[in-house]
Formats: structure tokens, sequence, C-alpha cells
């Protein structure tokens, strides 16, 4: 079994940024990922400092580039299940989908999100172009334009107040869950300022708990997770010594 001081499941903003902080802080971390970004059918992301205009791709690219770099470890393949271990301290076991395993001291969530498009004709095709889940991300482009909101809930009024959303969505939490993690009213994982969540040695960051974070946003709170992670380590570390 790989082990590691720190897995990391989701290779987005959030996932990248926190494996690049933690493995410059010379801790042994995997990013584990399945390749289905939310942004993918997105030609440009917006609202980055030094990256507007940029496509997703190529900011996923240049992270895992600089990661790897780093001495992290990038895997590609979809975490189907967390345990904790025996032992003293939280400990994690990690079930990948083709049979690997790892084992972690410490864990963050990154999965973010999934859009629940309509089954709609022809919604799916546009999605990401013409249909469009952010104005923060979006909005310029289409300024001064007629606009719809797709949506079939209540909270679709405020949307249309706000123009903040063309349709529903829900995090993809699974494993958090899995683990008993306190929620939000909003059904949302529940997590501090630096993203731990009410389960020992678990953390998450972006948009699997948070719904309004941009590229950046998330980018920053995998920063923040990452650091908190690593003081977490530290004073374990102190603590056995």
């Amino acid at each position: 079994m790989n082990e590691y001081d720190v897995v990391v499941i989701g290779g987005g903003a959030a996932g990248l940024s926190a494996a690049l902080v933690l493995a410059r802080a010379r801790r042994h971390v995997a990013v584990v990922d399945a390749g289905r970004p939310r942004n993918a059918p997105a030609a440009h992301m917006h609202g980055f400092l030094g990256s507007d205009g940029r496509p997703p791709a190529e900011l996923l690219a240049a992270g895992r580039r600089e990661v790897a770099g780093y001495g992290g470890h990038l895997v590609s393949g979809t975490v189907t299940g967390i345990t904790p271990a025996a032992g003293g301290g939280p400990r994690f076991d990690l079930a990948l989908a083709d049979g690997s395993s790892f084992r972690a001291r410490r864990v963050l969530v990154t999965t973010g999100l999934c859009d629940d498009i309509p089954d709609i004709p022809g919604v799916r095709e546009r999605w990401g172009r013409d249909l469009l889940h952010c104005p923060y991300c979006h909005g310029y482009e289409v300024r001064d334009q007629p606009l719809g909101v797709l949506g079939g809930n209540p909270e679709a009024v405020s949307h249309a107040h706000l123009i903040r959303q063309w349709s529903r969505f829900v995090p993809n939490d699974d494993l958090l869950a899995g683990l008993g993690c306190v929620r939000h009213d909003t059904g949302w994982v529940a997590v501090d300022a630096g993203g731990r969540t009410s389960v020992a040695g678990l953390w998450a960051a972006g948009n699997a708990a948070d719904p309004r974070a941009q590229v950046i946003t998330a980018a920053g709170e995998g920063s923040a997770a990452a650091i908190a992670i690593n003081n977490d380590l530290v004073d374990e570390e102190v603590s056995i010594t």
C-alpha cells in the first residue's frame, strides 16, 4: 500500500493549489483525479488574476507540471471509498476504482460539484457556451444581451433577480458523506475557515464545500486548507516527539 502524508482527491484548481503548497512544505503528497472537471466545456475562464481568458485545461496542465516538479505524485483514477485506518491518530485508507489503495495521514477532498443539467433537447450540447452557469465567470461576455434563467425549483426566482446561475447543481461529496461530515442546513458540508470538516484529519475545499467558489476562489481555499493541514501534521509530529 502506498503511504502519503496527504492525499488530495480532485485535481482542479483547489486540489492542485493545495498539493503545490504541501509539496513545497516537503510533504509526501498524492493527487488523485478522475479527469472530469466541471468547467471542461468552457473555452475560457475569467476572474483569475493573471490568467483571465485562459483555457481551463491550460491552467490545470500548468498546475500539474508545477506539482510534479516539487515531487508531488499525480494519479489518474477515482477514489471509491475512504475508511478510517487502525492505529493512533487520524489515518485513512483510500480505495480506488482500479483496485489500488493508498493510506494517508490526512485527506483533502476537492471533488467539486456537478451541474444537474435538465433533460431538454440541445441543453447538454450547448452547456458552457450558450447556456452558462456563472455570471461572475461568463456574464461579461453576454452583457447587454437578453438573458433567461433555466430552473426548476423555487430558487429560480431569486436566481432570475440575481442572474447568478442558469441551472441547479449538486456537490460531489459522497466521500465526505460516507465519513459522516456535519452539514449546514443548506445541505453542503460544513468546514471552518481552513477547510477542516467535523471529521478529524479530513478537509474539504473548493466547490465540494463552497458552491459559490470560482476558479480563483477555489485555488485560494485549496491553499488555505494545505496550510492548515501542514500545521496539523506539525502539531501531531511535535506531540509524538
